[in-house]
């Protein structure tokens, strides 16, 4: 539940309203529509209910009017006195009466009420108004038993077991033959039900009130008496269905299907019972058309409440979204993203408009903090271009002087030249990227920046003037490649690193004649300048202190240390800002100091 509930929290704002959108609509609906079609289902099986029993109503109806008539037949047969007289008569009955009784069961043949009727004595004397031998001979090996279900019962008459004649059933009407006032009967008197005027009966009644049914069974005593399905008659209902109930209404199997069981009994009328067998698939059928109607209309339904919850949870989480791209790109510092305005005034557009005017309000205090960081950053670049060494200086005029005094006056004069041009180029403004390099760069102007061959100059005036103070004491070779001398290179770098190698390296070392060794090349968008002395000055741990002091990673070494290195890397990471690759670091190569500067190389088009 927890990483369901985790997953739900991450979802954007349109899946969030989306998923309630759907779940306040579409679970209600759905429930609504169980609701429908359990009530569609329940309101169909109820009238299906309803009608199936009025018919069973008025079956029994029918069938109690043919029964009665042969009932009032069997009545006046077995009370006659001229049959009872004959029956109960030592020797049997006599011929001359024989044809008025067989005229009393002709008649209730001809009058349709039975197929076939019988008088048996019980002295074994049958008389019949069948002819039928194989029927005489049926009913003849049923005639005791008939006789002894009478007696059990206690009643004036029964309904035998179903007998098979041929195709068809015969139901045997039972009662017992007694004279007036006689408790002792005579005989028995049988007439045979046709079981087939039933079942017209039921179809007929069912076909004309529309109503399809499996079978519409009668029962006498548990025993079915009538069905459609002959193979059913002289079973029970618990040969039938297995789950056959006690109630008007019960469930069952059926030829292998789920049917509904309806029972009518009329006990003030008959003793027969009236059971209807229908499949519920007949029972839905009207159900079942009455939801194929209603399923187009819930899909459309569905894709509207689909349709309706997308647009509003777009129309909700489109504001948002674009809020949030905003302020996205707000927090990765872009505020010269263009804001519209909103087109409402509810809740969201109020935070709009609010973020709108924050948006202006900090781009301005931005503009105004850059504006001030960019005057900041210019004045500390004016001051690093405008530290110089004053101990060079100062050493510089004190051996001008000296020059003087000893009367060398022509190597005093170059001095002071040299001197003039190494202080114009590097402390006036003017001596900015011009000049030469407006034939590369017609109108325009690189401010900072002067060409590499520029700064060779300015490093050999340099260097003149050292050799001067040093009286020719070390030696100096600059080999940098042809194709860089006119690219703009960030000006007076290297000769604070010159001065560092002669200070640190020269001043400081006992060894023989000093070599200073400048180079310089191109390597893809850099440009690389080493500067190496051979007077094996820098130790291990030293190195390491300058370096991690230039990287900013550790406070400057506990040593004196002078400011021409931390000069020169701090303009470079100020005119080539966020590019690890560049800047001062030192090295030690077979015991010799270098000092390599990394600049990224300036082409005209990006001047």
């Amino acid at each position: 539940m927890k990483d369901i509930a985790g997953k739900y929290h991450n979802l954007p704002v349109f899946y969030k309203i989306l998923i309630w959108m759907l779940a306040v609509s579409i679970l209600p609906f759905m429930i609504m529509v169980g609701f429908i079609f359990t009530r569609i289902v329940t309101i169909e099986t109820s009238h299906c209910k309803s009608e199936i029993v009025d018919n069973l109503r008025w079956i029994e109806n029918r069938v109690t009017q043919e029964i009665s008539d042969l009932r009032l037949q069997g009545i006046r047969v077995s009370q006659n006195d001229l049959v009872y007289s004959e029956l109960s008569g030592q020797e049997g009955i006599q011929e001359v009466n024989v044809y008025e009784v067989k005229k009393s069961l002709f008649d209730i043949t001809l009058s349709g009420l039975c197929h076939s009727a019988y008088i048996v004595g019980n002295q074994g004397l049958q008389v019949s108004n069948s002819s039928s031998e194989r029927l005489g001979e049926i009913m003849a090996g049923q005639t005791e038993q008939l006789k002894q279900n009478l007696e059990q019962t206690g009643k004036t008459f029964i309904w035998g077991n179903p007998i098979q004649y041929g195709s068809s059933y015969l139901l045997p009407y039972v009662r017992f033959i007694k004279g007036r006032g006689e408790k002792e009967p005579a005989g028995l008197f049988i007439a045979n039900f046709s079981e087939s005027r039933l079942a017209d009966i039921t179809r007929d009644t069912m076909e004309k009130g529309k109503i399809k049914v499996e079978n519409v069974l009668i029962l006498s005593e548990d025993m079915i008496f009538s069905s459609w399905n002959k193979e059913l008659m002289g079973k029970t209902l618990g040969q039938v269905t297995e789950n056959a109930g006690e109630g008007a209404v019960f469930d069952g199997i059926y030829e292998n299907k789920k049917c509904m069981f309806l029972r009518f009994e009329n006990a003030s009328s008959s003793d027969w019972q009236y059971v209807a067998v229908v499949s519920y698939k007949e029972i839905h059928t009207a159900s079942r058309s009455m939801i194929l109607l209603f399923v187009p209309i819930s899909i459309f339904c569905v894709c509207f409440i689909l349709l309706a919850s997308y647009l509003v949870s777009h129309s909700i989480s489109k504001p948002l979204e674009y809020l949030s791209g905003v302020i996205r790109d707000m927090g990765s510092h872009d505020l010269n993203i263009e804001l519209k305005y909103p087109a409402y005034r509810d809740e969201v557009g109020q935070m709009w408009t609010c973020l709108v005017d924050m948006k202006e309000q900090l781009k301005k205090s931005m503009e105004e903090s850059k504006r001030t960081l960019e005057q900041n950053q210019r004045l500390r670049i004016e001051a690093l271009r405008a530290q110089i060494n004053p101990h060079f200086l100062y050493n510089t005029f004190g051996s001008i002087i000296y020059l003087i005094e000893e009367g060398k006056k022509k190597e005093a004069t170059d001095m002071l030249a040299a001197l003039s041009e190494l202080l114009h180029i590097s402390i006036s403004p003017s001596a900015d990227y011009t000049g030469a390099a407006r034939g590369n760069l017609p109108g325009k102007r690189l401010e900072g920046y002067i060409q590499v061959e520029q700064e060779l100059s300015l490093i050999r005036k340099y260097m003149d003037i050292q050799k001067i103070r040093y009286q020719n004491t070390f030696r100096y070779l600059i080999d940098v490649d042809m194709d860089i001398l006119k690219l703009p290179i960030v000006k007076i770098i290297l000769q604070p690193v010159v001065e560092n190698a002669l200070e640190h390296g020269l001043k400081m070392s006992s060894c023989g004649e000093a070599l200073l060794v400048i180079r310089g090349w191109r390597e893809g968008d850099l440009l690389i300048f080493e500067v190496q002395d051979n007077c094996k000055t820098l130790t291990e741990q030293r190195m390491r202190e300058v370096n991690d002091w230039l990287c900013g990673r550790k406070p400057a070494p506990e040593t004196t240390v002078g400011i021409g290195l931390k000069n020169v890397n701090d303009r470079i990471c100020y005119e080539f800002p966020e590019d690890e690759r560049l800047g001062v670091r030192l090295e030690r190569r077979g015991g010799n100091t270098v000092t390599r500067v990394v600049v990224r190389r300036v082409e005209d088009d990006h001047v």
